[in-house]
């Protein structure tokens, strides 16, 4: 009896523990994510995935899904993962690689691990070595959902380096390639493209920003919200803060259709246009340095908005009643000046 009890007990810790280490998939739109299942591949089509005890595999397009969340894998990619969020990128992107290698019966999670060492190479700086990664993927992968957001991270990657005339090939090609990538990659690679071309022509980036929100509003949120964002950004350099601000909160208000960068730069821009406004109250001071703190705080990991988050941040403690507010303004732009030396938010900061 006392064995068949150990393994009633046994049997139902199992259950648990398989249950709680269960994947989970998340939607564009927003709606409860799919738990508990077994996600077996992500191609461009389809997550085809299992539920717990049935054998028969079932699938959602691709479109509509956000993110696979994997806890089903290896210790190198917990660890990996980690290391990502401390800044370790170099150390993660390896361990990535190896958590790749690991996971060559779950096609999804092995190229899933690919983009992330390739992103993390990316964010380190290392962009021979994530631009390498990101050509792995695709030639391993060539059907994951992964290969256009490796072209697009691969895009970033020259554009970090420097070479933007390869930047805008990739992005090009995005374009090009939307009727085998899918609609959203058209439309990120228009997207790219009129980003690198904003400040020669405003006017036509704002157009084309417009056009691209309304046409991927429904379809795809994570393009309109990116639209979204630069609409906002090129009002605050026309000086129109009132008409920024209402854009960033609409991105703030389906901040779970986004990327952390693209909420960040909410952030961010929600505090610039705030504290840009003419006559702004002590109200909308205080909010701008809440936005501001918000990104300084918990998106560490998106390292193009800090600088400008660590400048806003000190500006508004100079205005905004609060304990030790001009030492903490000072704290703010001496980390500025140090950690972002070559950013035009330093150049700003030593101004005062």
């Amino acid at each position: 009896m006392r064995n068949l009890a150990n393994l009633l007990v046994f049997g139902v810790s199992a259950a648990l523990l398989a249950e709680a280490s269960a994947d989970e998939i998340r939607f564009v739109d927003g709606r409860k994510p799919q738990q508990n299942v077994e996600v077996m591949d992500e191609t461009l089509d389809k997550i085809e995935y299992r539920l717990a005890g049935v054998r028969q595999t079932q699938s959602y397009p691709s479109e509509k899904v956000l993110e696979v969340v994997y806890t089903r894998a290896s210790d190198e990619y917990d660890v990996a993962m980690e290391n990502l969020e401390f800044g370790a990128f170099s150390d993660a992107a390896d361990l990535f690689k190896v958590a790749a290698q690991d996971a060559r019966r779950q096609k999804g999670l092995a190229a899933k691990c690919l983009f992330l060492a390739g992103d993390a190479y990316r964010r380190g700086g290392m962009f021979k070595e994530a631009i390498k990664t990101f050509d792995d993927l695709e030639s391993q992968h060539p059907d994951s959902r992964y290969v256009p957001e490796a072209r697009l991270a691969r895009g970033l990657s020259y554009l970090q380096s420097g070479d933007q005339g390869k930047a805008r090939q990739e992005f090009g090609r995005l374009r090009s390639d939307a009727g085998k990538l899918g609609a959203r990659w058209g439309y990120e690679g228009e997207l790219r493209v009129q980003m690198l071309d904003e400040s020669k022509d405003p006017a036509t980036a704002l157009s084309t920003y417009r056009r691209l929100a309304k046409e991927t509003e429904s379809s795809h949120p994570t393009v309109a919200n990116q639209a979204k964002l630069r609409i906002g950004r090129v009002l605050i350099a026309q000086g129109k803060s009132d008409e920024a601000e209402a854009f960033f909160r609409r991105i703030l208000d389906q901040r779970s259709a986004s990327a952390r960068e693209v909420v960040a730069g909410a952030f961010n821009g929600l505090g610039t246009s705030l504290r840009n406004k003419s006559g702004a109250t002590a109200a909308e001071m205080k909010e701008a340095l809440y936005a501001h703190l918000r990104v300084v705080v918990s998106f560490e990991e998106v390292a193009q908005e800090m600088p400008e988050a660590l400048y806003g941040a000190g500006k508004c403690f100079q205005v905004v009643p609060a304990e030790d507010a001009v030492n903490r303004s000072r704290q703010m732009f001496y980390r500025v000046i140090n950690e972002y030396p070559n950013s035009e938010w330093a150049a700003k900061a030593k101004q005062g």
